[in-house]
């Protein structure tokens, strides 16, 4: 029986977005036979665009940097689940780790250590469930990866998160069978750029395009709502 794989953009604003207009911060979830499998990233607004989609979180989420627009909702989540009895799964890179336990959770600092919070399960390459996760450093303001999603030996999936344009990054990218980079329209030191990404935008490569709302003649952009399958 085939079964299918498919990523669900849930956002693709920024913080300040949110903040001021209730749009979703940049995150989708991978969904197999339309079940959450993995969330990427849980900044501003991604629980409230999960339950409006009708989807439960999933086990797991991937955290590629600190920022709020990627991890603003982190301490808020962990802490209800946990009371629930559940620990939810964080992937992530250790040096992102470190900065989600020492920066953002310091509001549970008096009460919860990080460890009776979560399931961390973190390094430079994970698994969870039947994805590997390999983390690639990308070029951000503050530390950041993106990642590669593999399956028996196969790199199905590539997520560059905020990065300019980094060749070590987009090498990996490269080599995944779909592949989704976080950009602006205009880039600049810490955030790629649609003319840097004209090169690196062959089949199935698509740009969640950061607080656009309207499609751009040539661009495969993806806004909230649109779902890609994994080829």
């Amino acid at each position: 029986m085939e079964t299918e794989t498919e990523i669900l953009i849930l956002g693709a604003a920024g913080g300040a977005a949110y903040v001021y207009e209730r749009a979703c911060s940049s995150a989708f979830i991978i969904l197999h036979d339309g079940k959450p499998e993995l969330l990427c990233d849980l900044g501003y607004g991604v629980m409230f665009a999960l339950r409006e989609a009708g989807l439960s979180l999933p086990p797991a989420v991937i955290i590629t940097h600190n920022h709020s627009d990627h991890a603003g909702e982190v301490p808020v989540v962990l802490r209800v689940e946990q009371a629930q009895g559940r620990l939810l799964g964080v992937l992530a890179h250790p040096v992102i780790e470190e900065r989600l336990k020492k920066h953002r959770l310091v509001e549970h600092a008096a009460l919860f250590p990080p460890e009776a919070l979560a399931r961390w399960n973190t390094g430079d390459v994970v698994s969870e469930g039947r994805w590997q996760v390999q983390f690639h450093e990308g070029c951000h303001s503050t530390p950041c990866y993106g990642f590669t999603l593999h399956e028996g030996g196969r790199c199905r999936f590539g997520y560059s998160s905020d990065s300019t344009v980094h060749p070590p990054l987009y090498d990996a990218l490269r080599k995944a069978d779909l592949v989704i980079f976080n950009a602006r329209k205009k880039g600049g030191e810490f955030h790629a750029g649609f003319d840097a990404l004209a090169p690196h935008l062959t089949k199935n490569r698509y740009i969640i395009g950061h607080g656009l709302s309207e499609p751009i003649a040539d661009i495969p952009l993806l806004f909230p709502g649109d779902r890609v399958r994994l080829p």
